[in-house]
């Protein structure tokens, strides 16, 4: 009997390899001895597959026969591995590019189109020797994702990785009649107001704002923004923006919808919004879709972002990026207030100086051989509502952080090329290292919640050796 593969992904569904992926694999011919499973990643755009790890003898279910169990979380869990560096077309964050130009579709960067195939071993009669049958069996074509929902989500929502369901079912912007709206990859509070999901969120006009999130089915889909002149997204529209997303069902994406980036991206309508987006005091972001029959409705978590134009000089001002539990990246703010300072880490020896140099004043015994200076930052964050510190404390665990910098190279040399690239990417996201066990909640009696944490650059100063 052939192999029949009773449990796999459905075809073109999205899955995480951080929680198992199972498959089931049902073949009773009397000869079969073994099972063997093979991963491969699908180019998106050749088609060539490649294999990745080798091949995996599967294990027999207990209790019942001819049937195998095969988990790929872990070996296609190596594949979906990305930074903040890999964003597509070497787009850095940081730039003046503008909220257009930084709608990225992250294909084959962290979305993979991946198969799994089957073939069965057997005892050859005439020679004796197990012998692997050439015929392959595939599973389903489906895509990959190093990401998951938090775990209250996962236990109350999420029934399955890809079988019979998606874990990210409720995050695909997809027309469907009973479920209006959708999550972006990220667990920013939401608030239910009026029949309305939104996310509220203070940005600066200096700031940018990265959000993901996975495709629609039904061809391309918009990106809206209007904007307000009043808080809140309350009021009158003065002007309405959009960015255009292509049909990447299969794949992840991030747009950036920070102020600076629609001030960089959009031309202002001058009457009602003022040069530069001068009247804007607050936007909202929601993603529409096409319902059929030429009809369009939002289909996302809406974003209410509120224009803060204060100055940052007297606060203690830092700008951090991270890669959440889903796979999307976060960007928040600490403006309460930090302490910079230095410490030095030496490596020691002790040179022998042998009896000539007993009496020479130069001449070293112990020495520190090697120093690195590293720069650490201790923060006290603004005091915030419990939901938000919350979020913001979702950094502390992420194995990704990045401190905003300023690219100010043009201050320290007099060059055009030094200059423009200021003009183009006036900030730089550094590597940091959050220190274990510094996260402190500091709670008042107002219910509002200070952070305080400790970290260090990942890439520090290094001093000339001995």
């Amino acid at each position: 009997m052939a192999i029949i593969i009773q449990r796999k992904p459905l075809t073109n569904y999205l899955t995480s390899t951080l929680v198992p992926l199972l498959f089931q694999v049902f073949e009773n011919t009397a000869d079969t001895t073994n099972i063997v499973a093979r991963c491969y990643k699908i180019d998106q755009n050749t088609g060539v597959e490649t294999s990745l790890g080798g091949k995996f003898r599967l294990a027999n279910v207990p209790n019942i026969n001819y049937t195998y169990q095969f988990d790929a979380s872990e070996v296609f869990n190596n594949l979906t591995k990305y930074t903040l560096f890999d964003m597509p077309n070497n787009q850095q964050l940081g730039n003046n590019s503008g909220a257009p130009n930084l709608y990225k579709v992250w294909q084959d960067v962290a979305s993979f189109k991946v198969v799994v195939k089957f073939q069965r071993e057997y005892l050859d009669a005439t020679t004796g020797l197990i012998v692997l049958d050439p015929t392959e069996v595939s599973s389903s074509i489906f895509y990959v994702h190093e990401g998951v929902p938090d775990r209250r989500w996962l236990t109350q929502r999420v029934r399955s990785n890809g079988s019979g369901g998606s874990i990210f079912n409720f995050f695909q912007f997809k027309y469907e009649s009973d479920v209006t709206r959708k999550r972006w990859f990220t667990n920013y509070p939401i608030q239910y107001n009026s029949g309305a999901y939104q996310s509220f969120v203070n940005i600066h006009e200096e700031e940018q704002y990265m959000l993901m999130f996975y495709g629609n089915q039904q061809g391309a889909g918009e990106i809206r923004i209007r904007t307000y002149g009043k808080p809140n997204g309350e009021g009158v529209v003065l002007g309405t923006h959009a960015i255009t997303t292509t049909s990447s069902e299969k794949n992840v994406s991030t747009t950036c919808v920070g102020f600076r980036d629609i001030v960089n991206g959009f031309t202002a309508n001058v009457g009602t919004e003022g040069g530069n987006f001068a009247n804007v005091v607050s936007y909202v972001v929601d993603y529409l879709i096409n319902a059929g029959g030429g009809i369009s409705t939002f289909t996302a978590t809406e974003y209410v972002f509120n224009v803060d134009r204060g100055c940052l000089k007297n606060k203690g001002y830092l700008r951090f990026c991270f890669k959440n539990s889903m796979g999307g990246y976060d960007m928040v703010s600490s403006t309460g207030k930090y302490k910079e300072g230095t410490k030095n880490k030496f490596q020691n020896f002790e040179q022998t100086l042998g009896y000539e140099n007993w009496k020479t004043p130069m001449a070293f015994g112990n020495s520190n051989w090697a120093n690195e200076s590293i720069t650490e930052y201790s923060v006290s964050t603004q005091f915030m509502k419990p939901e938000y510190a919350k979020h913001f404390s979702e950094m502390f665990s992420s194995t990704q952080v990045y401190l905003r910098v300023p690219n100010d190279g043009f201050l320290q040399v007099s060059n055009n090329e030094v200059a423009n690239s200021n003009r183009e990417q006036p900030y730089y996201f550094v590597p940091i290292v959050i220190t274990p066990a510094t996260a402190v909640f500091d709670e008042t009696t107002d219910n509002l919640t200070q952070l305080k944490f400790k970290f260090t650059r990942a890439v520090n100063q290094r001093q000339p050796r001995y």
